[in-house]
């Protein structure tokens, strides 16, 4: 799980012809075709396409999309009820595609530029229901409003761990609070 940018490795526009090898997605790799005027067709890996699909798709471009899972960590200020404090937050997410056509039809190449600032909307909004002594109520509240909202939102991207602790500037060095954290194994 590395940290990572381009979800969309290349884009390949060599017609397929029926008797040349078939495009076959490799593990961790989801193959999007493109036909004009029709919906993008996605291939995951072990996804083959038939005889019929090379010859009468009439594909215009094969898209590869990174669909293993990658993660990033960053840091970010919250604020805590009444905003007379904040919350000092040190936050690690792991996610994956689960929507390689809607990546391509977006052209999300930075996973990183749109679950950050999403994530940060959906803290702020948590953070803000608790008193600055309630930092493990509030690593929980974040965890799982993180948790329930981000399924809402249509990125194609899908969470798969979620890791928050909080401190306070004074606290940081000798108080911290032990991460909170949710995902699948």
């Amino acid at each position: 799980m590395t940290e990572t940018n381009n979800l969309i490795i290349s884009k390949e526009t060599q017609r397929l012809r029926l008797f040349r090898p078939r495009p076959a997605p490799e593990p961790g790799i989801a193959l999007v075709l493109f036909r004009e005027g029709q919906p993008l067709i996605t291939l995951w890996p072990g996804d083959r396409l038939t005889s019929g699909e090379v010859s009468w798709g009439n594909y215009k471009a094969i898209y590869k999309v990174d669909i293993a899972e990658h993660s990033f960590s960053f840091s970010c200020t919250l604020p805590c009820q009444g905003e007379a404090f904040e919350f000092h937050t040190q936050v690690s997410v792991t996610y994956s595609v689960d929507n390689p056509s809607l990546i391509v039809e977006r052209n999300i190449a930075d996973a990183r530029a749109v679950l950050e600032p999403l994530i940060i909307g959906i803290m702020r909004d948590a953070s803000r229901k608790c008193e600055v002594e309630q930092s493990a109520e509030a690593e929980r509240a974040i965890t799982e409003q993180v948790q329930e909202e981000s399924k809402k939102h249509n990125t194609g991207l899908e969470l798969v761990r979620f890791a928050v602790k909080l401190s306070l500037e004074e606290d940081a060095g000798v108080h911290p609070s032990s991460w909170t954290h949710w995902g699948r194994n």
